[in-house]
């Protein structure tokens, strides 16, 4: 059977029982599986002995969100034996008792959500002796501090949710024993440190989210042992240095973010299994082809909102980056980039320059006979001759005869197969012929130019 008493007024759970049975014979075995009390008014369960009613031998979900329980004893879930999901959302629960889940049978993987209430501190006990914790929210409490190995025992834990708490550190013992954990919410604390070592045991984990933290800087040995992390994000903190051998362990590590940072420039070392580096709104003040020469396997890197004026193009042509064809440069107070910055690209590059200040492209594509320039937030632009008007970008320059000019541009472009013709003269003209692009549903548009 199935009880739903959701949005009620229910103050006091004493017990439960069962309706005498008219016909008692033949008897008629009531098994219940699904308990549904969220949103009431149950401020204690102290007094509750139902669930050892055998009408509850085989309940599998508990509902208990939204209610005004303070605390969770350890005879509170008594002869729930088998079960499975376990819901205290939304409650004003300040602590737990030691081994309060231990009753919970061995063989069953459960699942314990306890977000949004008023936990400051997890104890070593809350979590012990067998309790066979598959995943577990603890996320949107006000947990300042993890005593040691106090997730020892939850050896089959995959996912473990603790963002938005009031964490300072994370030490070599917070997440001893998760041999098994696939994934790990940080996001949302004030950690500014983290001990070496302290990912040893998280073999396993493949997903790390750190963001919006106080980090400043990430050591050689912060991440050891994540050998199969293949996705870390570490999105606003306030990190200023990376050592340069710090995600060398990170064998599979194949997206890493860490956009809205303090970096300056990129010393380290990426694996060669890294895909994809996000370093937006850092404080990067140029870009130049050697500043990602150690991320061999790299397809893609966002430098956009930094505060790049030029981009330079030292050693370009003596790198090999067989994966690369993505740079986001948007946003930044590009002015000019020497001949020969994208050389690097050994095939149809993908480069974002939307809202920058650039003057002068002529000649800056000497190896490239085919890219695509992104001209606006909404705009893919093919080049194929040598002036590219950049929506809300640049003026147009003929370096023949060295005059800047902002001529009408005949401009062909192809919808449903047939030919149009726009005529642009001034920028309120360009709107105007990037809102007919919109209208049409345009994504490619090949330019011509003449004066």
């Amino acid at each position: 059977y199935k009880i739903d008493l959701e949005q009620n007024k229910i103050k006091m759970v004493n017990s439960f029982q069962m309706i005498p049975d008219p016909n008692p014979m033949p008897r008629i075995i009531i098994n219940i599986y699904f308990l549904k009390l969220d949103s009431n008014s149950i401020e204690s369960l102290d007094n509750l002995q139902g669930f050892t009613n055998p009408v509850f031998l085989y309940l599998e979900e508990l509902y208990l969100t939204g209610n005004k329980l303070t605390f969770i004893s350890k005879n509170h879930l008594i002869g729930l034996v088998n079960l499975l999901e376990l819901y205290i959302m939304e409650n004003m629960i300040r602590s737990i008792d030691s081994f309060a889940f231990s009753h919970l049978i061995q063989y069953n993987n459960i699942m314990l959500d306890m977000r949004d209430n008023q936990l400051f501190l997890i104890n070593k006990d809350y979590f012990a002796k067998g309790f066979n914790l598959e995943k577990l929210y603890l996320d949107h409490n006000k947990i300042e501090t993890i005593e040691d190995k106090s997730f020892a025992d939850c050896t089959i834990l995959f996912d473990l949710w603790l963002s938005f708490n009031k964490l300072k550190e994370i030490n070599r013992f917070t997440l001893y024993g998760l041999v098994s954990l696939n994934r790990v919410w940080l996001d949302e604390n004030q950690i500014e440190t983290i001990e070496d070592n302290s990912f040893e045991s998280c073999g396993s984990l493949a997903e790390l989210y750190m963001s919006a933290n106080k980090l400043k800087k990430i050591k050689r040995a912060t991440f050891h042992g994540l050998k199969n992390a293949y996705y870390i994000d570490l999105n606003q903190n306030q990190i200023e240095m990376i050592e340069k051998e710090s995600f060398v362990d990170c064998e599979m590590l194949t997206i890493l973010k860490l956009a809205s940072n303090k970096l300056k420039t990129t010393t380290f070392v990426g694996p060669k299994s890294l895909v994809a580096l996000m370093l937006s709104e850092n404080e990067f003040n140029s870009f130049h082809p050697e500043m990602i020469q150690n991320f061999t396997g790299l397809a893609a890197i966002d430098l956009s909102k930094n505060k790049i004026k030029s981009i330079r193009k030292e050693n370009s042509s003596s790198l090999r980056l067989p994966m690369f064809k993505e740079i986001y440069l948007i946003d930044n107070p590009i002015e000019q980039f020497e001949t020969g910055s994208f050389d690097f690209f050994l095939k149809n590059p993908q480069i974002y320059l939307d809202l920058n200040k650039l003057i002068v492209v002529n000649g800056n594509y000497s190896r490239i006979d085919f890219c695509y320039i992104h001209a606006s937030q909404h705009l893919f632009v093919r080049r194929r001759v040598v002036d590219i008007l950049f929506y809300k970008s640049i003026l147009i320059e003929d370096n023949n005869s060295k005059n800047k000019y902002n001529c009408s541009i005949l401009l062909f472009f192809f919808v449903k197969f047939n030919m149009f013709l726009f005529n642009v003269k001034s920028d309120e003209d360009s709107y105007k012929f990037f809102d007919a692009c919109f209208e049409q549903d345009i994504v490619e548009i090949e330019l011509f130019s003449c004066e």
